[in-house]
């Protein structure tokens, strides 16, 4: 109100109304960065899924004596789904609990090489008691083969999302 308005005299129309901001702990607002970040997640997860139907045949030359590749976007789109969903729980523990950055980030990184060593040593003692000879020496690309066939379980994932966690973490505090 001016100073020359009365108490009982209507504000004029049009008048500039002050501005005022809400403080930093309103809920109403405070929720908006979180339902964004589901929102771009959610996204993302559906984005990875979609990349399984774009029309792509890559024919009978992805198969070897090591064996033989599943619909190659079928495969992208599980990796890549595994990656958006390790992402949006690191990104969740980077924002809310950053301390506990750099010890998800070791736990992954352990997990994801004891996994895959465990899976490469059975592979590996399986496949070369039943391959001949001449075909032995193939078993780099049989060890890449499982790898990246095995959409099941995150372990490449984990081991990159895991070292990116330690390194991200080191300067995070409690």
């Amino acid at each position: 109100m001016s100073e020359t308005q009365t108490p009982d005299a209507p504000e004029t129309v049009g008048a500039p109304v002050e501005a005022t901001e809400c403080p930093r702990e309103c809920r109403r607002h405070a929720a908006r960065g979180p339902l964004w970040a589901a929102v771009g997640w959610l996204s993302a997860a559906f984005a990875a899924v979609l990349v399984a139907i774009i029309p792509y045949d890559p024919g009978e030359s992805l198969c070897g004596p090591w064996g033989c590749f599943p619909p190659l976007l079928a495969l992208v789109s599980m990796h890549l789904l595994w990656f958006v969903a390790l992402g949006a729980g690191t990104w969740a523990v980077a924002r809310w609990l950053p301390g506990l950055l750099r010890p998800l980030g070791f736990v992954l990184l352990l997990a994801g090489v004891v996994a895959t060593g465990v899976l490469v040593t059975n592979d590996l003692a399986h496949w070369l008691s039943k391959m001949p000879d001449d075909i032995r020496q193939l078993w780099p690309k049989r060890i890449g083969y499982r790898l990246l066939t095995l959409s099941d379980v995150p372990l490449v994932q984990s081991i990159l999302v895991g070292a990116l966690c330690v390194v991200r973490g080191r300067g995070a505090r409690a």
